[in-house]
């Protein structure tokens, strides 16, 4: 059987994953704004002619 994993590690390898998906979170959002922006500037270049 296998042996019971001590709490204390898994808390931290739990933190240290979440603390990575974190860290990706960010990166995407700036690609979402800076593309959200470009689609708006885009439609008010058109409207405008």
């Amino acid at each position: 059987m296998k042996k019971d994993k001590d709490p204390v590690k898994i808390e931290k390898e739990i933190a240290k994953r979440q603390k990575q998906l974190d860290k990706r979170e960010g990166k995407r959002y700036y690609f979402y704004l800076f593309f959200i922006i470009s689609i708006v500037y885009i439609t008010d270049e058109v409207l405008r002619q």
